[in-house]
Order: structure tokens, then sequence, then C-alpha cells
């Protein structure tokens, strides 16, 4: 039996055929940052959820990546309202970062 590989893109919502998926990576990146300042600062479900202002089976089913009724903004604020400073970069296409 053969296998063969394919190189994927870089984003893996993009090469399951998401429409949206560069919104879907970013909104991944910030519930992964979630999750980790949560196991830094030693903060249960429920302790994170009444810091974001969140019910506690909502910010479950977040962790578990479906997030798809939660903007970028609003997981951005959740992830300050856990003390992490969050700020968004533009590079352009020839380099100049803003």
């Amino acid at each position: 039996m053969t296998s063969e590989i394919e190189k994927g893109s870089g984003n893996v919502f993009a090469d399951l055929g998401f429409s949206d998926a560069g919104e879907h990576q970013m909104k991944a990146w910030i519930v992964t940052h979630i999750l980790r300042t949560m196991r830094s600062q030693g903060l249960t479900q429920t302790e994170a959820a009444a810091r974001m202002g969140l019910k506690q089976p909502d910010l479950s089913t977040v962790l578990r990546g479906r997030f798809r009724g939660y903007s970028v903004e609003r997981l951005a604020r959740c992830l300050s309202a856990l003390g992490d400073e969050v700020r968004m970069t533009v590079r352009s296409r020839d380099g100049v970062e803003d």
C-alpha cells in the first residue's frame, strides 16, 4: 500500500475548503492562547469564563473548537480579560509593518 502526502497550505481550514479560512485560523490562534493563558494561571473553566463574561458551558464549547458564533474581536476581548495584551499587526506585501 502506498500513500501520497500532500503538503498543506499552512491553513488547515483552507485545505479543508472553508470559505472563511483566514478568519477561522485567526479564531483558532486566539482560542489556543486563551487555553494556554488559563493553564499558566491555573484557572478552571468556571473561573476563566467568569472573567471573560461567559458561561462555563459556552467556554467549553469554544475550547473544543466550536467558535463560529464568536467574532475575532469578541475572542480577543476574552483573551484580554484574562490579562493578555492583544495587538493586531498589519504587514503589507512589501514588508512594511504598521
